[in-house]
């Protein structure tokens, strides 16, 4: 027999022998082989997997020696951060603190062996960022009240926001509630007023009486969580001022920190005002937000253009604009340091330009607000200018790993948030995507022959092909990044995306960002009208082009993504823009495992909001069957989304039966009579309601029924298949075994609820599942939910029986 290939080593033939049979015991028989002998086929297959392992660990060494581990550092922190959010129950830190200290230990004793090290140090990474969560949620630790009150509250105002539809928004700091004196009171609220007192300023203590609700949950399972996003801003209700609020007298001195935020909104608020007066409309909001961070007074027409043309992104500051503003200020101050050429050639006018950059910077961070796209931003500035100051080179990739990491350690809910996960996901792209083409490049492009003369046109030719083409790929690029995170939170896409941003960009770039920057640069000298003009006719030209790519958009709601989708497609991201070898192409395959799991994604049958409410039933051809029209236009859009409903269906109402209602502590429950006309005229199409019961016939044939009473009747019980009934407590359950039954209670107690209904074969009646937005086991930031008095069983407060019998008469 021969004894291999000649053109692999040792450790390959002997690997080949012992696959293809050289050297067996040749009484044993060869299975499935004529004769025991190697064959073509299987030693080139050997030959191959063995130098593809090979090559894998080449690759690895590679990877680390280039310092791939530490890009990885807030990869494994942020897996751990969000395995903390996700879990089912709160970790105890003792543990978390073991997971970190175990593998910290063991990765310390092997370090003779790498990669086994560099295991263990993951494993402490992912437990550090779970521990960083968990501890930030300690320091957090906002009071939420459980339920629905109407007090009188007195507190500081921190934050002002003027509404586009004419309200104001306040953030207060409460100093004490009165009549009633809440027990367990929130220490800061979100409240809403018609409008204020004239002079009102952040700093300003105001009283008077307001309605508070805890913060909303999720409006479906899966969906952004409000109240998780509360409870780290430390808000602990929000609601509405019944009337104006009035001044209070004011009371101990504040402290500094409080004094200090408020000088910034005041600050804002009059850096805004002052735009507003220079530029009108919709564009004096949009330069608002661009300069000062102020969005709320951006009308919802012009957000929603931006959204369906994807130019959202412009609204935020990021990375577009600090990097103009510290490029115009480094500019400025080299240019200026130019003209005194003794000052240019005795000093390093770079390193004073950095300096004044990164000075003009962080003052833009703090007037912005600095949201998690803006830190980022400035922290990737602030590393690249200290690198000049201390003649260093930065690189980019390593830039936003640290950035990333500072955010993990401060702030790591952020992570959870589309901010965090859209602003990294298209740096990084950028990023990865330029190394890519700049090694293409190099590689391609033949070396210059010196003193060869280039003509001016084809140089000028070559110069705007270039702009053009590196826009196409930057849009297309980031777009393609920040898509998969768009979808699984918002369920849209933009299809114009890649349009829009090639024919606003020249704008944004050339005329917005700049005469912002000069703008604000004039502002204290009050000579800012002129450039805010320019600004201001850029943003014209921007929403021109928004409204008329919007106006053309197809439809952009994809609905529901499976969360393995994201999970495939965020790791074929990170190969794709960390690795720097051929360990790229892993990436590949885990996006065709993202892309293969799109298709696993079931959208359930029927949403149930979590006040039981509002039933919504998707009837499979782009229409969502309500029982009540009278529903929260944010749940609404939610679930419009989710089904991708392009109009909702308002429920018909039967005239009932005179004299066939009937009253229980509850309120009217409907007769037999009732039951049987609504049952009698049922339709797939709509929800027939008469009395205090609403009924559908859900697409499988099977029958739903929405009840405003305490009571089942027997004979709905005997033909209905899922029952919501939309007060606390049942006093007369279904008995047989066959019915769902789903209450106002459970749904107080854990969100809203996303039912699934199939109908097996053969099977009488169906298999319904119900999941709720929220685990059985509370998290801190939905451990309010177990106080309210619906959860427990009781009905809201009422003056009288009266008022509480006509409100539970309502179905939906």
């Amino acid at each position: 027999m021969g004894t291999g290939p000649p053109d692999i080593d040792v450790k390959e033939r002997e690997l080949v022998r012992a696959v293809a049979g050289v050297g067996a015991n040749p009484a044993l028989p060869a299975r499935g082989l004529p004769d025991a002998g190697p064959t073509p086929i299987r030693v080139e297959l050997v030959r191959r997997v063995a130098s593809a392992g090979r090559a894998l660990r080449q690759s690895a060494t590679l990877e680390l020696e280039r310092g791939i581990p530490a890009l990885l550092v807030p990869v494994s922190m942020g897996c751990g951060a969000l395995a903390y959010y996700a879990a089912s129950e709160e970790p105890p830190l003792f543990l978390l603190l073991l997971w970190v200290a175990a593998p910290f230990a063991g990765a310390t004793a092997a370090r003779g062996i790498p990669f086994l090290r560099l295991a263990l140090l993951f494993i402490s990474l992912v437990a550090s960022g779970a521990t960083l969560a968990k501890l930030e949620v300690y320091r957090a630790g906002t009071k939420v009240i459980g339920g629905e009150i109407s007090t009188r509250l007195t507190g500081h105002v921190v934050n002002i926001d003027h509404l586009a539809n004419g309200r104001v928004r306040l953030l207060i700091d409460v100093v004490r509630t009165e009549r009633p004196t809440l027990r367990y009171q929130p220490d800061r609220v979100s409240v809403s007023a018609s409008r204020l007192p004239d002079g009102t300023r952040a700093g300003d203590l105001i009283t008077g009486p307001v309605r508070l609700m805890p913060p909303p949950g999720p409006v479906r399972p899966g969906g952004y969580d409000y109240s998780f996003q509360s409870y780290f801003r430390g808000i602990g209700a929000n609601g509405f001022f019944l009337g104006m609020p009035k001044p209070a007298a004011p009371s101990a001195s504040q402290p500094f920190e409080m004094r200090f935020k408020a000088m910034l909104d005041n600050a804002r608020n009059a850096i805004a005002a002052r735009i507003r007066q220079s530029i009108d409309g919709p564009e004096g909001e949009i330069a608002a937000a661009l300069i000062v961070g102020v969005r709320a007074g951006i009308p919802e027409s012009v957000n929603e253009s931006l959204r369906r043309t994807g130019l959202a992104h412009i609204l935020s500051i990021s990375g577009l604009h600090m990097a103009l503003v510290a490029a115009i200020v480094m500019g400025a101050v080299r240019s200026g340091a130019a003209l005194v050429p003794r000052f240019a050639t005795l000093y390093p006018a770079k390193k004073y330009a950095a300096a004044a950059a990164l000075f003009v910077v962080g003052a833009y961070l703090f007037i912005s607000g600095g949201d998690v796209a803006a830190e980022r931003s400035f922290l990737m500035l602030a590393v690249m200018l200290l690198a000049v100051l201390v003649d260093r080179r930065a690189l980019s990739m390593r830039n936003l790993a640290v950035a990333a990491t500072v955010v993990m350690i401060f702030t790591p809910h952020e992570i959870a948030g589309p901010s965090f996960q859209m602003s990294f996901a298209a740096t990084a792209a950028l990023i990865g995507g330029y190394a890519i083409w700049g090694a293409l490049r190099a590689r391609r492009t033949p070396p210059t022959k010196s003193g060869a003369h280039v003509p001016l046109l084809r140089r000028m030719a070559q110069a705007v092909s270039s702009m053009v083409a590196g826009s196409i790929a930057t849009a297309l690029v980031a777009g393609l990044a920040t898509a998969i995170f768009g979808v699984w939170h918002f369920q849209r896409i933009s299809p114009l995306s890649l349009f829009a941003n090639l024919a606003t960009s020249p704008i944004v770039s050339l005329v917005v960002m700049p005469f912002a920057v000069l703008s604000a640069t004039a502002m204290p000298f009050g000579i800012d009208a002129p450039f805010l003009i320019v600004m201001g006719k850029g943003l014209s030209a921007m929403l021109w082009i928004s409204d008329w790519l919007s106006a053309r958009s197809p439809l952009d709601v994809i609905g529901l993504v499976p969360g393995a989708a994201v999970i495939w497609l965020t790791a074929a991201l990170l190969l794709a823009t960390l690795a720097t070898t051929r360990l790229r192409l892993l990436g590949l395959a885990c996006g065709m495992a993202g892309v293969l799991c799109l298709q696993t994604g079931l959208t359930p049958d029927i949403y149930i909001s979590d006040d039981a409410g509002v039933v919504a039933v998707g009837d499979g051809q782009g229409r969502l069957l309500l029982s009540d029209p009278n529903m929260r236009s944010f749940t609404l859009d939610g679930w419009k989304r989710a089904f991708m409903a392009q109009e909702t269906i308002a429920p018909v109402r039967q005239k009932p039966d005179a004299g066939s209602k009937r009253a229980d502590a509850i309120g009217f429950h409907p007769t037999q009579r009732t039951i049987e006309v609504l049952l009698t005229n049922i339709s797939p199409h709509h929800f027939l309601c008469a009395d205090s019961l609403c009924v559908l016939e859900h697409r499988s044939g099977s029958i739903i029924a929405v009840l405003a009473a305490s009571r089942i009747p027997r004979e709905l019980c005997a033909v209905a298949d899922l029952i919501v009934v939309q007060v606390p407590k049942i006093h007369r359950p279904c008995r047989n075994g066959h019915t769902t039954t789903i209450d106002a209670a459970s749904l107080a107690r854990r969100g809203a609820a996303a039912v699934s209904i199939a109908q097996p074969a053969g099977a009488v009646w169906p298999d319904i599942a119900v999941e709720y937005a929220i685990g059985a086991h509370y998290r801190p930031w939905h451990a309010h939910r177990a106080f309210s008095r619906t959860a427990r069983g009781q009905l809201p407060y009422m003056r009288s029986k009266a008022k509480a019998a006509v409100s539970s008469t309502r179905p939906g």
